[in-house]
């Protein structure tokens, strides 16, 4: 299956995939069958459905997911000045996340990575090369120098990477969430380091990781370095149905569980 069949897959579970087949087949069997026959014909395709359905969804989710990406900017570590790129790899073939890297606009300060409003603390510094440290207790909103395009339907999860979690690291809001409208920025200006596109200033919204240092040392970032993980998810797309609160049992069914919030333990 192509990338482009997948894009334009509708997102429904299996079960309306499946009553929609089957109001395909009686329409078919209807129209094409006598009377006498359409009941076997019938039966017949309704028990071939389950096997063919499940064929066609495991092509689906087996195709890769087509995402569209930017290298807004890269950096450089080496002599040569030579630019790395952003783009997120996966360590093996079987990682489940994409590494995420810090890449600072040149001229990058500690003040530049406390501009949200979310980050107030004092406790981060950086260097002429703009390596980053983290103090104890404090956070910092650290730059990829990417920006992502997650097709409708999916969304990116940013989370913690596990060395980095041992030594007190992790994502503050993890995990972090890259939703599929997640397009462009209008910034009043073009930040030192941007790429400009035109002269409304849009600009691709880059992806930025929020790390707090729950640590007992400091911790010091170069560019370059891994600095969370960007995993693909499905998201799937529900439809609430109010139900009055005096309604609830009948409506939804009676369950064995008995109890609320900790009721489990």
């Amino acid at each position: 299956m192509s990338d482009k069949n997948r894009d334009s897959e509708p997102r429904e579970t299996i079960a309306r995939l499946e009553s929609k087949i089957d109001e395909i087949v009686r329409t078919v069997a209807e129209k094409i069958v006598p009377v006498i026959g359409q009941r076997a014909v019938t039966e017949t395709l309704q028990g071939l459905l389950p096997d063919a359905l499940k064929v066609a969804v495991d092509e689906w989710r087996q195709a890769p997911l087509h995402v569209q990406i930017t290298a807004i900017r890269g950096w450089r570590t080496d002599a040569a000045g030579e630019e790395h790129s952003p783009i997120p790899k996966r360590a093996t073939r079987g990682s489940s996340g994409y590494d995420l890297y810090y890449c600072p606009p040149p001229g990058v300060s500690a003040l530049w990575l406390r501009a949200q409003p979310a980050i107030q603390q004092t406790g981060v510094s950086v260097d002429k090369k703009g390596c980053v440290t983290i103090y104890p207790g404090s956070a910092a909103l650290l730059p990829t120098g990417i920006a992502v395009a997650i097709p409708e339907g999916c969304e990116a999860q940013v989370r913690s990477r596990s060395g980095l979690a041992t030594r007190g690291i992790v994502v503050d809001n993890s995990p972090g969430t890259v939703d599929s409208d997640y397009r462009i920025e209008n910034k009043p200006g073009i930040p030192t380091g941007y790429k400009a596109t035109d002269s409304s200033h849009q600009q691709p919204a880059e992806v930025k990781v929020l790390l707090r240092n729950h640590g007992l040392e400091s911790v010091e970032f170069k560019p370059g370095d891994r600095i969370a993980q960007l995993v693909l998810c499905e998201v799937l797309e529900g439809e609430f149905t109010e139900v009055p609160v005096d309604k609830w049992a009948e409506t939804v069914g009676e369950s064995e569980r008995a109890g609320g919030f900790g009721s489990t333990g």
